[in-house]
């Protein structure tokens, strides 16, 4: 599921900016974005503890999913 940057586009250029010239001695790193495929709030702010627990196991789904593969 890994973004690939167009070549083109604003947010690779800086990328590359930032490889070839390191702010500050730094060095990019590698970041995952695990975002849930579904949203069991349905966009409100409802505090119901089944849909936190039902949020929460999908989170953790998803994130073994993702970073075991």
């Amino acid at each position: 599921m890994p973004t690939t940057l167009l070549p083109d586009s604003p947010a690779n250029q800086a990328l590359q900016a930032l490889q070839a010239q390191p702010v500050l001695g730094r060095r990019p790193v590698d970041l995952i974005v695990i975002e849930p495929t579904f949203d069991p709030f349905d966009g409100s702010l409802d505090f119901n503890p089944a849909k936190i627990r039902q949020a929460m196991a999908h989170g953790y789904e998803v994130a073994t999913r993702i970073l075991s593969g």
